[in-house]
């Protein structure tokens, strides 16, 4: 077979199972009989569009919907008819017709988004905690990919309520999902998370979480290193896999590094694993020099762990 061929067979796999998906999730959401009888399918993305966008103009919706201006137009005709959409000259340009919904249209369109939302709750109401941020990590990654991430700005926070109890969940799962460390190293975390809630100093120690739109993406901390007051400690980086490639480890380290400098550090140490590729380059990006490494077996796997150093931030 040649290359030639095997490229055009993989190609033809990959647009199966693209369709293949659209089409599992079309049936699970029955999005196709979800509005049958009261406003079509395509009148409510319409009207989900019109409300969402304020007062947009018909062509704006065919470039938004991605739909030929024609028949955007079409439909359109169809709720202004039924009295769901009315349009209005604009101020500005006498030849542009803003839209926006009437009275009974913003109705129509509250029942579509309540069924809409009661719908999918309904769909995830079995997931468990985990499933459903694997299922919206899943989610955030097919957004990253087809080039239509979440607008949401990332914020870097300090720690709140929940967080020390997801940076010990994430640091167990992921490190036994790619590493296949074992219970030990959820334990270590857990002392560190421990240690820090019952009696960190709060001028000087910090846990900040990135966080995007309510979504946690990442974690890191900053810890006094023994008696030394211009030594630090860096523990717990972590990036949640759909979030990398998006500059969150960057904007963790930014963060603890510009809060090191505040509180006049002079050094900051940190411990990992060699197998830690992406939070090497960044270590190495912001200064950070391989002091020693050694290997063992503390959580039933071969590591080779490292010890890395920053001096004169």
């Amino acid at each position: 077979m040649s290359t030639e061929t095997s490229a055009s067979t993989a190609t033809e796999d990959h647009v199966e199972r693209i369709r293949r998906f659209n089409r599992f999730y079309t049936q699970r959401i029955g999005v196709l009989g979800q509005f049958d009888g009261e406003v079509p399918l395509s009148q409510a993305r319409l009207l989900f569009e019109i409300e969402r966008m304020e007062t947009p103009s018909a062509a704006d919706l065919a470039s938004a919907l991605r739909l030929d201006p024609g028949y955007v137009s079409r439909q359109l005709a169809k709720l202004v008819d039924r009295e769901l959409v009315e349009k209005e000259r604009s101020s500005h340009d006498g030849r542009r017709r803003h839209l926006r919904l009437t009275s009974d249209g913003v109705e129509i369109h509250r029942q579509l988004s309540q069924r809409a939302s009661a719908d999918i709750a309904a769909m995830v109401d079995g997931l468990d905690a985990g499933a459903r941020r694997r299922l919206l990590g899943a989610i955030a990654e097919i957004e990253s990919l087809l080039g239509t991430r979440d607008p949401t700005p990332i914020r870097i926070r300090e720690h709140g309520a929940g967080d020390l109890g997801w940076v010990l969940e994430r640091h167990g799962e992921l490190y036994r999902e790619f590493y296949g460390f074992d219970h030990r190293f959820e334990a270590l975390v857990g002392k560190i998370l421990c240690d820090f809630g019952l009696g960190h100093d709060e001028r000087r120690e910090r846990l900040w979480i990135a966080d995007q739109g309510g979504q946690r993406l990442g974690s890191i901390m900053l810890l006094s290193e023994g008696d030394d007051p211009a030594a630090a400690r860096l523990r717990l980086f972590l990036v949640e896999p759909h979030a990398r490639g998006r500059g969150v480890g960057t904007l963790l380290m930014d963060t603890l590094l510009d809060f090191a400098r505040r509180r006049d550090y002079r050094s900051i140490v940190l411990s990992t694993v060699d197998a830690l590729d992406a939070a090497r380059r960044i270590y190495e990006r912001v200064g950070f020099q391989l002091l020693r490494s050694h290997p063992h077996r503390d959580w039933s796997v071969d590591v080779v762990e490292q010890e890395w150093r920053l001096e004169r931030l």
